[in-house]
């Protein structure tokens, strides 16, 4: 199980958190990311208000393919 789609699994296997919120495991069916050099996290189910502020914006997901990820080196 991964955090993809079935559609483009090996296995045609549902993602981890669609198979928890099937099975009314999560409170709120997200998952959050905290990327640092030391202690990065994955929270599956809600998120930790003490890492951000502000309000998410949430937007559907219209396409199921492999994700594309664009980056830049920026220096401060």
């Amino acid at each position: 199980m991964g955090m993809g789609f079935a559609t483009i699994s090996v296995f045609q296997a549902n993602p981890v958190i669609q198979t928890l919120v099937a099975e009314g495991q999560l409170s709120d069916p997200v998952f959050a990311f905290k990327l640092a050099s030391s202690g990065s996290e994955l929270r599956i189910g809600g998120v930790d208000t003490s890492l951000y502020t502000g309000s998410f914006t949430y937007t559907r997901v219209t396409l199921q393919v492999r994700a594309r990820f664009y980056y830049a080196h920026l220096k401060h």
